[in-house]
């Protein structure tokens, strides 16, 4: 199954090659301890390592694939697995950074005094419930300060835009940066004015230090 899987991802990064579509860079599996309504695999660490050097690299070199293999995603808020995945040093060379999402910004900066030359790149923001609250956008831009802190150099916001009421094919309302109403035009929301402020003033900040 293991290989199976490796020859899927070499096939499916090759499809999208062959129709002009580069993909630069790859995560295994999104959220490898999580077991939810959404598609999920859960893997432990032992094995996720096994399963990038034993059958994910050598599929990789054999095929002179050049897309770059990050490790994760991981989540901090029920363990501590990219902790437990770079301690092997055969791992920590393969992969090209980290990602991170729903996750605790002190553990991300402990990973990163830990393993400074590792790229880490944020995932996933916080779904929430579709009602694109201020208080939740307001929580959104303290995550967004504390994975700065933490050294990421990607913050990725889930979702950018979608219709009013729109499910996932799980059930899941979400939020969203912009909502496609009826006339196929989009509205602004609370997030993106928070961020917009706030990012307007840190940059004022920074010019006048």
């Amino acid at each position: 199954m293991l290989k199976a899987y490796a020859i899927y991802l070499r096939k499916f990064i090759e499809a999208y090659a062959a129709e002009a579509i580069t993909i630069h860079r790859i995560f295994v599996q999104n959220e490898m301890d999580s077991s939810s309504a959404f598609p999920t695999c859960t893997w432990p660490s032992e094995l996720f390592v096994k399963f990038h050097l034993e059958y994910l690299k050598p599929e990789f070199e054999k095929h002179c694939i050049k897309t770059e293999v990050w490790a994760g995603t991981y989540r901090t808020i029920t363990g501590l697995d990219g902790h437990d995945c770079f301690m092997n040093s055969d791992f920590k060379n393969f992969v090209k950074g980290i990602g991170f999402q729903y996750s605790y910004p002190h553990v991300i900066q402990d990973f990163h005094e830990l393993h400074p030359e590792v790229k880490i790149m944020h995932t996933e923001s916080v779904c929430h419930n579709g009602k694109n609250t201020q208080s939740q956008a307001v929580s959104q831009m303290d995550d967004f300060i504390g994975y700065l802190k933490s050294n990421i150099t990607t913050f990725s916001y889930w979702n950018m835009v979608l219709e009013k009421g729109q499910k996932s094919t799980w059930g899941w309302q979400q939020n969203f940066s912009f909502l496609l109403t009826q006339t196929k035009k989009s509205s602004l929301l609370t997030l993106i004015t928070i961020f917009t402020n706030s990012l307007q003033i840190i940059l004022k900040l920074e010019h006048s230090v």
